[in-house]
């Protein structure tokens, strides 16, 4: 419970030190889409087959948000992706990154929403690139599909983990068959 209240807290108020916040960040990867968010308490099974496909272990608690299209043409409020919010220790502070995840389950991008660490340590945007199109598989791993960071591989290698366990989280949630709740009706349907 508490794990929670805080994990809520650090993702709804404004960070500072220059991160983006998580509505800001949802903005920028997924530009004119509403986002519906979920907290999900994974089962046993569930937290064990998710850190199975991560090769990293899972928690049982995730922040999840499901983007949907905001445009005139969407009438349904088709969904268009995912987002993980994924809080870790990096070294001895911790780290928040949150991944954009396309319906077909590839990384769209990340952002940082905080980091603990000394900022020499961050993995810069530009780094953060190579994740744009991977899928949880051999190519989403250190030193295989994802080079490292010379001085900051503890960093590096704790974000290709964030990785997998958001991708991993989002491939256990998409088995679920009833994680969203019907959509209302929008206001200008209502007559």
């Amino acid at each position: 419970m508490i794990r929670s209240i805080l994990l809520l807290a650090l993702i709804t108020l404004p960070s500072d030190g220059g991160f983006l916040n998580s509505k800001d960040a949802l903005q920028s990867l997924f530009p004119n889409a509403s986002a519906e968010v979920e907290t999900v308490y994974f089962t046993k099974e569930e937290q064990k087959k998710s850190s199975d496909l991560a090769g990293t272990s899972v928690g049982q608690i995730h922040r999840v948000f499901h983007l949907f299209a905001n445009k005139p043409e969407n009438k349904n409020n088709l969904q268009v992706g995912y987002a993980v919010v994924d809080i870790h220790r990096v070294r001895a502070k911790k780290a928040a990154w949150l991944f954009g995840v396309s319906k077909n389950q590839k990384l769209i991008g990340v952002r940082t929403l905080g980091f603990a660490e000394p900022r020499e340590y961050l993995p810069s945007e530009k780094w953060f690139g190579q994740f744009e199109g991977k899928a949880l598989n051999d190519q989403l791993k250190f030193k295989k599909g994802i080079d490292g960071i010379t001085g900051a591989t503890l960093s590096s290698r704790a974000a290709v983990h964030a990785a997998r366990r958001a991708l991993a989280v989002q491939q256990v949630l998409s088995e679920r068959t009833l994680t969203l709740k019907p959509q209302p009706e929008p206001k200008s349907a209502q007559k």
